[in-house]
């Protein structure tokens, strides 16, 4: 059994501390079947890879329910050193119901009594921009269950900086728990997208820098997911293979053609000058930020997850956090990528 080596991190202003990697599950029940699962899961606790990230529509519940096994089979001393994350998204709206029959059910698969974190899967909004429900309801439902005990702490995913606002403003009304972590798309290729809430909405949201500092002064802790911008960062869609490569026509249009091209070719280079991967480089250049209190690894295998965690090994100077950073300020930045694919 290896020893772990995972550093652990403390999320925005709370008492809650998360592995430096996170194991992401979005594909387990689809991908990842339930044996594989059970395996992924104890080498995960071997590493110290003990933030796990899941959510109720994830396979249609089944990733939920492969942890909920695995929970059951391990017993309450290896529930207790996992943070469990898990996620909802409400189709009629983020209402006080809705909240709390998703804890029970998320709670029935995942077969334990609480929950670390749960989180609001998205802002709950119409086409229009306003909420299907009143932020009032949906936050105090929320802090009802962190004083139930069924919910430890709160977060928020695929949100703009307004809606982390306005979620902070409305539990300060209605209670004293206070919002903790706010999972985003963000990555080193795809820095401007942290700010815009779901991945899809390319057009909205505000920057990078606004959205940081809105979180620096809230408290509250990032968790990136998607670190890796899909896959771009892996190393292996390089310019001698992007013509030949099965991907879809986003992906593609996105990351294997012009300056992202190039600027991924850089990356390449610049890795093996210093020699290590490129995922490494990417993942290392999250955990420079004091906001991020984890990174989210999508894994579907014992060797991948082997080598997310140990991307944590690798500390970035300031030095070498500007060279990514000017590498990456070569690349196509969301607005113009917008502009030139979906316009």
């Amino acid at each position: 059994m290896s020893t772990p080596t995972i550093p652990l991190r403390r999320a925005g202003a709370s008492g809650l501390y998360l592995s430096a990697i996170g194991l992401g599950l979005g594909r387990w029940g689809a991908s990842v079947d339930d044996a594989a699962g059970q395996r992924l899961l104890n080498r995960a606790l071997e590493l110290g890879v003990t933030h796990w990230d899941t959510a109720s529509g994830y396979g249609g519940g089944e990733s939920e329910r492969i942890v909920g096994r695995f929970f059951a089979a391990a017993g309450p001393d290896v529930r207790d050193r996992v943070i469990l994350s898990t996620k909802w998204a409400g189709t009629h709206g983020n209402g006080r119901g809705g909240i709390r029959k998703a804890v029970d059910g998320c709670l029935r698969r995942l077969q334990t009594d609480y929950l670390d974190i749960f989180m609001l899967h998205n802002p709950g909004m119409d086409a229009d921009g306003r909420y299907l429900a009143p932020l009032d309801e949906t936050w105090g439902a929320l802090a009802d269950l962190v004083t139930q005990g069924k919910v430890h702490y709160l977060g928020l995913s695929n949100a703009h900086g307004s809606n982390v606002r306005d979620a902070a403003a409305a539990l300060a009304r209605v209670s004293d728990v206070r919002l903790t972590l706010v999972e985003n798309n963000y990555s080193l290729l795809q820095r401007g997208q942290v700010g815009r809430g779901l991945w899809t909405d390319w057009l909205h949201g505000g920057t990078e820098p606004a959205f940081l500092r809105d979180l620096e002064t809230l408290g509250i802790g990032l968790i990136p997911y998607w670190p890796l911008s899909m896959g771009a960062l892996t190393g292996r869609y390089r310019a001698a293979n992007a013509a030949e490569v099965t991907v879809d026509d986003t992906f593609r249009a996105q990351f294997l053609t012009g300056p992202t091209l190039q600027a991924i070719e850089a990356l390449a280079d610049y890795a093996a000058t210093k020699g290590v991967p490129m995922a490494h480089l990417a993942i290392a250049w999250l955990l420079a930020n004091p906001r991020v209190a984890g990174v989210i690894c999508g894994t579907t295998s014992l060797p991948q997850l082997e080598e997310n965690a140990a991307a944590a090994a690798l500390t970035l100077t300031p030095a070498k956090v500007a060279d990514l950073d000017a590498i990456a300020a070569t690349a196509e930045t969301v607005d113009a990528f917008c502009a030139r694919y979906f316009r």
